[in-house]
């Protein structure tokens, strides 16, 4: 099944920081299902250029942040490519969620629960009790 994919960088000029600088924003739009979160980067919105998604000229910020930009896209692109090779199918909401890293750990910390249970299990009855392997499967679920 095929889907639509789509990265936007956006400058938000309506919403500007004490220093009158805009906040640049990424907007995930995957089958017409869109989430839009921040980058953390500021720019002059003087030197933003809508169209392209890039700052203007060729200044070593706006160098530094045309980079920054990049490395996002690149970055995001190979995670969606992860999450459609792992899952089979990818939302925009799980793509911003595993980019900003709110996903990957979780599981992650998971994973990990299963495999000390797995080797408390080996040393139940020799080192330790069936009470402590419990304790941890119970911890491990509330952390689910």
């Amino acid at each position: 099944m095929s889907s639509t994919f789509r990265i936007l960088f956006l400058a938000r000029k309506t919403k500007l920081n004490k220093e009158g600088l805009a906040t640049i924003n990424i907007r995930l739009t995957i089958d017409s299902k869109s989430v839009e979160f921040s980058t953390k980067i500021f720019v002059d919105p003087n030197l933003w250029n809508a169209k392209f998604g890039r700052m203007d000229g060729k200044s070593k910020t706006a160098t530094e942040i045309n980079n920054s930009l990049n490395a996002m896209l690149a970055r995001l692109k190979i995670k969606h490519q992860e999450i459609l090779d792992r899952d089979g199918y990818v939302t925009s909401e799980k793509l911003r969620d595993v980019f900003l890293g709110k996903i990957g750990l979780r599981q992650k910390l998971l994973e990990l629960f299963d495999e000390k249970i797995i080797q408390m299990d080996r040393l139940v009855g020799t080192t330790i009790k069936q009470g402590e392997v419990d304790k941890f499967i119970g911890t491990k679920k509330r952390l689910a």
